[in-house]
């Protein structure tokens, strides 16, 4: 009996503590409601004990019941749970739809100067992407007009798409971009120039486990080149083929497996390109097979990082090589030092690297050109040295120095703007050169001012669409509440065909709302003002020289 009494009596002290507890944490309940408990019963049967269903008291009135496969135990802060659950469904509520951003700008101005900028983009969360239109226009250089050929235009239109799984990221990334400028009358043949784009690159990222990883990788384009003629018959007789179009395909797959520890990391990597020319151009049989073939490995800490790196290149156009062997030893390091919060940072990196350059990527980065055929290898000895110094607190110093020199036989291929061809378009030469160049720049940051300055320098051989020395500086300033601002720029190219003359810049900010703002900007100045012109390298065509717009820039 004395057995029965104490058995009820620990079981009622029991359920009056559990109930004491959930009471506490259920707001819900009102203090003027009573709560009457069941008659508690226990029966004792040999060394087993049993309950009965009114053992314990109802709850389920004051607590609420857990969703089916839902845990109600309380959540200890700072500890993460881990289950065996499907990935959660991405949120479509009102928070996700939020994390959708758009974008635009939209300006005008003088010379005939337009620009129209969008974009729509999710930079995080599930998911992520971005599409984005531009279309940009100048009609009319200065003085000259549009109707004499003094005019170009640029229309992108660009897509990226980010697909995350378990242990899979996929990046898918497409574009279309059209160039078109004039020929400012300097060609017998053409009166513009037009060059197509389509391009994409798609990245597959695999996570095995225990630091192994897979990555993929397939890039390509489509390049198309196309001239104005405006008498048919007249190119069709005297100008060669090659002038007039270009047709040309590129493929590059490729594919990299690695180990990534705490401090050290390796890897293997094999990548192929393809380039082929088809169409009626006379050189539309030309095709470039190239293999590459990368072991690399590194080791870093928080202060020290150290690199090694080697291969071999093979293919159809490696100059007169069967094998371009390239390897590269690189050296960081970064420490603390009284002068400056930031850190002090040292690179070293030197070697023999090679490379291919599209028919693409040549006809575009130099202007007014048309290559008569694709291009072969490039390989350079090379060193590089980077150094980034904290002078102070608001003060930063910046080094660096390159050097290359060609290796195997392998120059680099240039436009030639020192001579002019019968159809007004300059061609390309591949030529051995050994090229140094040098950059300092100096940083001031203080609240929200800025101010920087610069200078570059080739001391040994000239890139042809570049000058021996260029030097620039600008500051940049904004109130405290970003309401409004301003920044000016000035540069100075000195070199052989260079203009004397400073191309000086400014603009002006005014936020008119959290998500608009107006824009007031001059660019080169003095040629506006004066209405001279700027030649661009080789002193045939010119840029244009100067120009006033407004724009407007909306987000929401």
């Amino acid at each position: 009996m004395n057995c029965e009494i104490r058995k009820k009596t620990a079981a009622c002290i029991f359920a009056a503590f559990c109930f004491s507890a959930f009471c506490q944490n259920n707001s819900a309940v009102s203090e003027d409601e009573q709560i009457i408990l069941p008659e508690v019963t226990t029966t004792v049967s040999g060394d087993s004990l049993s309950a009965g269903k009114d053992a314990l008291p109802d709850f389920s009135k004051i607590i609420p019941a857990a969703p089916s496969g839902k845990d109600v135990l309380p959540k200890l802060p700072g500890l993460v749970a881990v289950t065996a659950e499907e990935e959660p469904v991405a949120d479509l509520g009102e928070d996700s739809v939020r994390s959708v951003y758009a974008q635009g700008l939209i300006g005008c101005g003088f010379p005939g100067y337009f620009k129209g900028d969008f974009s729509i983009y999710k930079s995080s969360g599930d998911e992520p992407f971005m599409l984005k239109f531009l279309h940009e226009s100048e009609n009319g250089y200065g003085l000259n007009s549009a109707g004499d050929g003094y005019f170009d235009a640029n229309t992108a239109l660009f897509g990226e798409k980010t697909l995350s799984f378990d242990k899979i990221t996929l990046d898918l990334n497409a574009g279309y971009e059209t160039l078109t400028y004039g020929l400012q009358g300097k060609s017998p043949f053409f009166y513009d120039l037009n060059q197509r784009f389509f391009s994409t690159d798609n990245k597959f990222a695999w996570k095995i486990g225990h630091g192994f990883g897979l990555d993929f990788k397939l890039s390509g384009s489509f390049y198309s080149r196309y001239a104005g003629v405006p008498d048919i018959e007249i190119a069709t007789e005297k100008l060669p083929v090659r002038s007039e179009s270009a047709d040309v395909f590129y493929l590059n797959p490729g594919a990299r497996f690695f180990w990534q520890g705490k401090y050290f990391s390796a890897g293997l990597s094999a990548a192929y390109d393809f380039e082929s020319a088809f169409g009626e151009s006379n050189y539309s049989s030309q095709s470039v097979n190239r293999g590459v073939f990368i072991l690399d490995a590194d080791w870093k800490n928080s202060f020290l990082s150290a690199g090694a790196g080697g291969g071999v290149v093979v293919g159809t156009s490696i100059g007169e090589n069967s094998v371009v062997p390239v390897f590269d030893i690189s050296f960081g390091a970064k420490w603390m030092t009284a002068l400056s919060k930031r850190p002090l940072e040292l690179s070293l990196a030197g070697g023999i690297k090679s490379s291919h350059s599209t028919y693409a990527q040549s006809e575009r980065e130099y202007a007014y050109s048309a290559a008569d055929s694709l291009d072969s290898e490039t390989t350079d000895w090379f060193a590089d040295f980077k150094a980034a110094v904290p002078v102070s607190s608001v003060l930063n110093l910046d080094l660096l120095a390159q050097f290359k020199k060609t290796a195997f036989g392998n120059g680099a291929r240039e436009a030639d703007y020192s001579s002019e061809s019968e159809w007004g378009l300059y061609s390309f030469e591949k030529n051995e050169r050994t090229l140094f160049t040098t950059e300092v720049s100096l940083s001031y940051v203080w609240k929200t001012f800025n101010f920087s300055a610069g200078w570059n320098s080739h001391w040994m051989h000239v890139p042809s669409n570049e000058y021996a020395n260029s030097v620039k500086a600008d500051i940049s300033f904004q109130s405290q509440n970003g309401i409004w601002g301003f920044s000016a720029a000035l540069e100075e190219f000195l070199g052989e065909g260079s203009d004397v003359v400073p191309v000086i810049g400014g603009t002006v900010f005014y936020k008119i709302h959290d998500s608009i703002r107006l824009t007031a900007e001059l660019d080169d100045l003095v040629k506006l003002f004066a209405g001279d012109d700027r030649t661009y390298f080789g002193n045939k065509y010119i840029k244009n020289s100067g120009s006033a717009n407004i724009s407007v820039r909306f987000f929401f």
